[in-house]
């Protein structure tokens, strides 16, 4: 958003980012890796502390093919809990990346991915600003968009493609 000369200001309990060249009031988000959708929620509480207005959401990267029945019972958990705090607010939510190595067409139906555009469509209907954000067809994923070490979660390339159709969800 920065590069994009986008006016926002980030809000969140964490100050770190792997972004060097972010002035210092970019660093407040409540961007986590590691964590599955019940980490999430643990800590609901902390995330839904601050005043927000727009949230790009990604996460089940971690657990989205163990337990679907859970992870989509959370994914309603979370997206309830954020509109319970602000009901005007605009969630982006994202289908997961590919996995490295695996096929666009069998990651389509993989894990939690099939579930997310009907999440949209059911929270439209109750009146949520809510936007799908297709982080799977029109990209030339590859395994140079991961470290050699995990195949799960995008390097700085692959980062930059997925942020890119969030980027271009919000118009800019």
């Amino acid at each position: 958003l920065y590069s994009y000369g986008a006016n926002f200001r980030l809000v969140g309990h964490y100050t770190s980012v792997e972004e060097p060249r972010l002035p210092e009031g970019y660093r407040g988000h409540s961007a986590v890796g590691g964590h599955k959708t019940s980490d999430v929620i643990a800590s609901l509480d902390n995330y839904m502390a601050v005043d927000f207005d727009v949230i790009a959401m990604m996460i089940g990267t971690n657990d989205a093919d163990k337990d679907i029945p859970t992870s989509l019972a959370n994914y309603r958990t979370i997206l309830n809990r954020i509109y319970e705090t602000n009901p005007k607010a605009k969630v982006y939510i994202a289908s997961l990346c590919p996995k490295s190595g695996v096929s666009i067409s069998t990651w389509w139906n993989f894990g939690i991915n099939p579930y997310i555009p009907d999440f949209v469509d059911e929270y439209k209907a109750k009146g949520y600003d809510i936007t799908y954000v297709d982080n799977i067809t029109g990209y030339n994923w590859s395994t140079a968009d991961f470290p050699a070490t995990d195949t799960v979660h995008p390097n700085a390339q692959g980062r930059e493609k997925n942020e890119g159709e969030v980027f271009h969800s919000l118009g800019i």
